[in-house]
């Protein structure tokens, strides 16, 4: 694996972990925010490294031109366990589980198939930071609700950070893979994305 993209890798899995420090307010809330914004600085440094962030526009672009869809909505619902296995060894520093992929499966074949991660959106080092910013101000929200809708709401926020920290190490870590088996890296990391955008930005995603 590339040296640089391991390094990514590594930090956006950190960064994940800050985020659920984040929720569970450990050790306190103040120094649990102050990890997270450690975190994603560390992240977003790397993303605005050229020589990162033009492998990802590059692979978004080059994926998004040339998709095939149903063809391939087909083989990754019939070749889930292997599709996992590649993703699993592609991703290794992010530390992914079983369980994480066949959430991120899931979702993307509950979604709308035509809808793709395109070029508009490969600015990541700008889309992390917006991502970011929403989960801490989502978070300093959800201290002041009730109970059960703190619950409610924290939880859709750790789905969010769960979602952009998957669909952008399965877009890092699959560049170094062959176009053949990348393109479901680009399906369902772009999936991911886009769900992070719409439940945590709210943005509308054409």
């Amino acid at each position: 694996m590339n040296s640089d993209i391991k390094v990514l890798l590594e930090a956006i899995r950190d960064w994940r972990k800050a985020c659920k420090q984040l929720e569970a307010a450990i050790p306190n809330g103040k120094t649990a925010e102050m990890n997270a914004e450690r975190a994603q600085s560390r992240v977003l440094s790397i993303l605005q490294e050229d020589s990162i962030s033009e492998v990802l526009e590059q692979f978004v672009q080059s994926h998004y031109s040339r998709i095939a869809l149903q063809n391939e909505v087909n083989n990754l619902e019939g070749d889930r366990d292997r599709i996992i296995s590649i993703e699993t060894r592609a991703t290794q520093p992010l530390n992914l589980s079983r369980r994480d992929l066949n959430c991120i499966i899931t979702s993307y074949l509950e979604s709308n198939f035509e809808e793709k991660l395109d070029p508009n959106h490969s600015n990541f080092a700008e889309l992390f930071a917006q991502l970011h910013k929403s989960i801490i101000d989502q978070y300093r929200i959800s201290r002041d609700l009730p109970r059960k809708q703190k619950k409610q709401w924290k939880r859709k926020v750790t789905i969010g950070v769960t979602f952009s920290a998957i669909g952008l190490g399965l877009i890092a870590g699959n560049t170094q893979l062959s176009t053949s088996f990348s393109i479901y890296s680009y399906l369902l990391g772009g999936n991911a994305l886009l769900q992070a955008i719409r439940d945590l930005i709210g943005e509308a995603v054409e």
